[in-house]
């Protein structure tokens, strides 16, 4: 994982919500890699017609700069979702208790505050849940800090 800069715990807590998503975006982004987009070819007429000057009209690097920006795209939430998958492989992780843990894990599942309290396993008030999740997302931001 290269260092990601300015690690901050309001930032994990984003990433641990829209967890799904994030994922879902990269597959996408990998999916957009396999496709290749090439200019329209022109026949007849309009192909001997003069065109207009200033743009490119080079399909390659066309297609280089896309992939490029889509390669910057993919690296940046990768860092994001590994921030959260190198915690979950450390110690760290196992220091948290069951509770925490149970929460991390329905907070990636994209399951509300509400929906988590209430889960047989936890029986915590809303603000309660909250309150850890932000504890979490803090003992992940120290632990990305360390790396």
């Amino acid at each position: 994982m290269s260092k990601v800069k300015n690690v901050t715990s309001q930032g994990i807590l984003e990433v641990m919500y829209n967890y799904k998503e994030i994922l879902q975006d990269i597959q996408n982004a990998r999916n957009s890699l396999d496709d290749v987009f090439a200019g329209t070819a022109q026949y007849g007429l309009q192909a001997s017609m003069p065109k207009a000057s200033g743009g490119t009209s080079d399909v390659v690097y066309s297609e280089v700069v896309r992939r490029e920006r889509v390669y910057k795209m993919l690296d940046k939430m990768q860092n994001k979702i590994t921030m959260i998958q190198m915690f979950c492989d450390d110690i760290a992780y196992d220091k948290l208790s069951f509770k925490d843990k149970m929460i991390l894990e329905y907070t990636l599942l994209q399951m509300t505050q509400k929906e988590i309290a209430e889960q047989k396993e936890i029986q915590l008030s809303q603000q309660s849940v909250s309150r850890r999740q932000r504890y979490i997302a803090d003992a992940i931001c120290s632990f990305c800090n360390n790396v």
